[in-house]
């Protein structure tokens, strides 16, 4: 497998609790980037 272009780490939304993934915050973010282009996300890069 090649890599190429730009791939961003995605920090990971969680619920005002800080107990849950919000999931509704990580599918805009995730549709934010592949909408601006990015070729690869990575996955559990950041917090």
């Amino acid at each position: 497998m090649e890599y190429y272009g730009i791939h961003t780490a995605l920090a990971m939304p969680f619920t005002k609790t800080g107990r849950a993934i919000d999931h509704r915050k990580l599918k805009a973010l995730v549709d934010d980037q592949i909408a601006h282009g990015i070729h690869g996300l990575v996955v559990c890069g950041s917090s």
